[in-house]
């Protein structure tokens, strides 16, 4: 009897996936954007519920797409655009996911990883801005 729990623990252990092949698994696929959020060097938050497009996420770590989006802003209409054309890697000990363009990386914190929705945020220096961009899998 003892002999099965032991073999049964050996088996769980050696075919349970790790929490990165789990999380590299669960990114693949098209993710539609439903919700951007923009906010400026002062603090203020804007959202657009009705941005447009989408991420394909596919193996090799390959990642493209594009997101449109647009604000109503304090001095006038917003835009913010998020185009990606390269690969990415997970950093699950530091909670992001990097995107490989050319020579730049850009890194975006990740905030929520599931077989459905994502959910990342990065940080623009050049234009002193916070997006976040939420999507779910179609």
């Amino acid at each position: 009897m003892m002999r099965f729990f032991i073999l049964l623990i050996c088996l769980i252990t050696l075919f349970s996936c790790s929490k990165e092949q789990r999380y590299t698994k669960a990114i693949k696929g098209t993710w539609q954007i439903e919700l951007v959020k923009l906010q400026d060097n002062e603090g203020f938050s804007f959202f657009d519920k009705h941005a447009v497009g989408s991420l394909v996420i596919g193996d090799n770590q390959l990642v493209s797409g594009a997101i449109y989006s647009s604000f109503a802003g304090n001095s006038g209409q917003l835009m913010d655009t998020f185009q990606l054309a390269g690969h990415y890697f997970l950093t699950l000990k530091n909670e992001e996911i990097n995107f490989v363009l050319g020579q730049d990386t850009l890194k975006a914190r990740l905030f929520l990883l599931t077989n459905t929705d994502l959910e990342f945020e990065y940080y623009n220096a050049l234009k002193s801005k916070r997006v976040r961009y939420i999507f779910k899998k179609i």
